[in-house]
C-alpha cells in the first residue's frame, strides 16, 4: 500500500506496508527485481533503490557517521541515516485505531538500529513500541492505539550503532505537529472513577478509651488526602493514611464526617460517634 510519510510537516509518498516489523538488509535485490517479502509479517517491502530514493527525497533530519573501517580501501567516508515517521492517521471513526508508521534507512550497514515510535494524546503517552535489529541498514515499525477524541502527535527515538565509526552511536528524537481526531461519535475518555469512602458504622466508646480506627476508600487514583469534621475531643486523623487515633476525653454524641480526595474526585461518609461516661468509675 502507499503511505504518506512526513518530516517536519512535509510529506512524500512511500512504497511500504504498515507492519509490525519490516527489515531490509544490505544486498537486497536491485530495483528491477520483484520486491522481497518478509514471510514472518506478510510485508511486501520496497526495493533497495526505492527506499534510497524515498529517504533522499527529503533532506531534513539526517544523522551521519564518519567511518574508515579496516579492510576497506580509500579515504574516510560517511554513512548517512534517515529517520522518518508519519503523523498519526486512521479512519477517525468510533472503534477504529490511530496509527503511526516509522522507519530508519542508512546508506550502508550498521551494527544495530533501535527504533521506538510513540503516540501521544493530549500530551500523554498512549502507545509505544520498540524494534531493535542487528546488522541491517533498514528497520521499520508501527504503533497503534484505540481512537478516542483528542489532539494527537507522533514521536520517534532512533539509535544507530556503527562501532568502527565516529561517533560509534548516534541518537535522534523527533516529534511532529499535533493533529485532532473526533473518532466520529466515540465517547470521550472517561474521567477518573469517583471516590467512595467505606462507612465504618456507628462507634461507641467510654471516656479515656484508646481509639484506632482505619478508614478506607476506593476509586480516584488510589492515593487519598483525608479530612474530618466532628471527631470526638482527643482524636486526630492522619491526613495521609486515614487512620484515626487518640483517647476520647469528653462525653457526648458526635456526628462525624470523613472525606477522601483523589484525582480531583471527592467522596464522604458520615456516622455517629457515642462517647459515654465510665460504667463504673470507682470499681
Amino acid at each position: 500500500m502507499q503511505r504518506k510519510w512526513s518530516a517536519r510537516g512535509r510529506s512524500l509518498t512511500v512504497i511500504a506496508a504498515s507492519a509490525a516489523l519490516a527489515v531490509l538488509a544490505v544486498g537486497a535485490p536491485p530495483a528491477t527485481a520483484a520486491p522481497p517479502t518478509d514471510t514472518t509479517t506478510n510485508v511486501v517491502l520496497a526495493t533497495t533503490d526505492e527506499i534510497r530514493a524515498m529517504a533522499a527525497a527529503d533532506g531534513n533530519e539526517v544523522v551521519t557517521f564518519s567511518a574508515k573501517p579496516s579492510g576497506r580501501a580509500g579515504a574516510q567516508y560517511t554513512i548517512t541515516c534517515y529517520p522518518r515517521f508519519t503523523m498519526p492517521y486512521g479512519p477517525d471513526t468510533a472503534g477504529s485505531s490511530v496509527t503511526v508508521d516509522s522507519f530508519v534507512y542508512c546508506d550502508d550497514w550498521v551494527h544495530s538500529i533501535s527504533l521506538r515510535p510513540q503516540i501521544y494524546r493530549s500530551n500523554s503517552l498512549v502507545a509505544s513500541a520498540l524494534y531493535t535489529v542487528a546488522y541491517v541498514n533498514f528497520v521499520a515499525g508501527s504503533v497503534s492505539t484505540p481512537c478516542l477524541p483528542g489532539s494527537y502527535f507522533s514521536a520517534i527515538t532512533a539509535v544507530m550503532a556503527r562501532y568502527d565509526a565516529y561517533p560509534p552511536v548516534l541518537q535522534v528524537s523527533l516529534r511532529l505537529p499535533d493533529t485532532s481526531f473526533t473518532c466520529a461519535g466515540a465517547p470521550p475518555p472517561p474521567p477518573p472513577a469517583g471516590v467512595t469512602v467505606t462507612n465504618p458504622g456507628n462507634q461507641f466508646n467510654y471516656v479515656w478509651d484508646s481509639v484506632s480506627l482505619q478508614m478506607h476508600a476506593s476509586g480516584g487514583t488510589g492515593t487519598y488526602a483525608w479530612s474530618a469534621t466532628g471527631l470526638p475531643t482527643g482524636l486526630v486523623l492522619n491526613s495521609s493514611t486515614g487512620l484515626i487515633t487518640g483517647n476520647v476525653r469528653t462525653v457526648g454524641t458526635y456526628t462525624t464526617t470523613l472525606t477522601a480526595t483523589s484525582g480531583g474526585q471527592t467522596g464522604s461518609t458520615s456516622f455517629t460517634w457515642y462517647v459515654q461516661s465510665e460504667p463504673c468509675p470507682h470499681c
